[in-house]
């Protein structure tokens, strides 16, 4: 029924999905970190749970 919902819905008026513009090298390179530890923190979470199945 969610799926149904969030398809059926229309966008709401002020979402964009266009990627902000970066205003320096630091702020390109500290969200390329924050990317990088989302990525991690989420495969440490994917092997924690294989290993307390195992």
């Amino acid at each position: 029924m969610m799926w149904v919902l969030s398809v059926s819905q229309p966008r709401p008026p002020r979402i964009s999905y266009e990627p902000m513009s970066l205003s320096s090298a630091t702020t390109s390179l500290f969200s390329a970190l924050n990317a990088l530890g989302i990525i991690a923190f989420a495969f440490r979470g994917h092997n924690l749970a294989l290993e307390i199945q195992v």
